[in-house]
């Protein structure tokens, strides 16, 4: 009889976690943490998929079980070298898992597959942030466009950088260069760094939209959001243009951003695009941003830092003076 643990048990535990699905879908989402041991490749998965819808469940099997043994010896190999106990998942808690975790306790007696599979851990987090008691007090830092918001924020204690959980900026330019995460991940990221604070007085965040990207923030959060205490951030237009050239790197992706740039036409104005990649023909990126910030970024963020209070005005020494902030409402707790 296999070893089997509960989603609840597994992840409150000190287990080595190990993805078995195919590669593709443990691109799309997986538990955090999980590493990838794919029992067959997205190719194999395919063949296997089209035979079972096509010809029968017997012959997909069998299919599958070819592809498997070759890997036999490697697999085993994989589960025997972990120092920890090992659980195991798929989609379902069927038979990949099932088949590698019997795999292993021929070697081993600390190997258990996790019930109900990435299926189950993925309703436990759906639940979760469906019920989550948000009790900190939610600090939100503010300021135009390349203030380094994020830079400043993961400097600070009991942070969450959900742009970074995303794989997303949240502007429009905001997926250059990043790689974005879906739905499923963003959800399981956010979860997981909520249980690290979860004993924490404060959690500090960016102001957000209820989007970054494509994936949606919890509405308990965007609603802690809201209503939080809101940091301003101040930093001059030059300073800011310099975040924006080093982090965009657009010179590296100069394609990408002038067809997204054209697409802005109707905010920015049809001459003021043509200037923009005018300058960029030129390598002149301060004139081009320039243009940018002054046309575009900044009367969009406007809109809504106008329309906020702030508990706190920071210029310079933007870490120091925030922890003091900090330390200042912790201790009033």
């Amino acid at each position: 009889m296999v070893n089997q643990i509960s989603v609840e048990d597994a992840l409150k535990g000190d287990y080595i976690i190990l993805d078995v699905r195919a590669p593709i879908e443990f691109e799309e989402a997986h538990i955090p943490g999980a590493i990838s041991l794919p029992l067959i490749d997205d190719e194999q998965r395919a063949i296997v998929g089209t035979l079972y819808k096509q010809v029968g469940s017997g012959e997909a099997y069998a299919k599958g079980f070819e592809f498997i043994m070759p890997k036999s010896k490697a697999l085993f190999d994989e589960l025997l070298k972990h120092d920890k106990p090992v659980v195991v998942y798929c989609w379902r808690g069927g038979l990949r898992s099932k088949i590698v975790t019997l795999l292993g306790m021929s070697g081993r007696k600390d190997i258990f597959q996790l019930i109900g599979g990435y299926k189950a851990y993925r309703d436990s987090v759906r639940k979760s942030l469906e019920d989550y008691d948000l009790k900190q007090k939610i600090i939100v830092l503010h300021g135009y466009s390349c203030v380094d918001k994020t830079k400043i924020l993961n400097a600070l204690p009991n942070s969450i950088d959900l742009e970074g959980l995303a794989g997303h900026r949240g502007s429009v330019f905001g997926a250059m260069g990043m790689k974005p995460n879906s739905q499923k991940m963003f959800d399981s990221l956010v979860l997981d760094e909520l249980i690290k604070l979860k004993d924490e007085s404060y959690i500090v965040l960016e102001g957000e939209s209820a989007k970054i990207g494509n994936v949606n923030i919890p509405k308990f959060l965007f609603d802690g959001l809201k209503a939080g205490t809101n940091v301003l951030i101040k930093m001059g237009l030059e300073d800011r243009m310099k975040v924006f050239i080093d982090e965009y790197k657009i010179f590296d992706r100069k394609e990408e951003f002038i067809e997204i740039l054209r697409r802005l036409s109707h905010r920015v104005g049809k001459k003021n695009v043509a200037d923009i990649e005018k300058f960029l023909g030129e390598g002149n990126l301060v004139e081009a941003c320039k243009i940018l910030f002054e046309k575009y970024y900044d009367p969009l963020y406007d809109h809504t830092m106008n329309k906020l209070e702030y508990a706190l005005e920071v210029e310079r020494d933007y870490v120091v003076e925030i922890k003091k902030f900090l330390e200042k409402i912790k201790s009033s707790q």
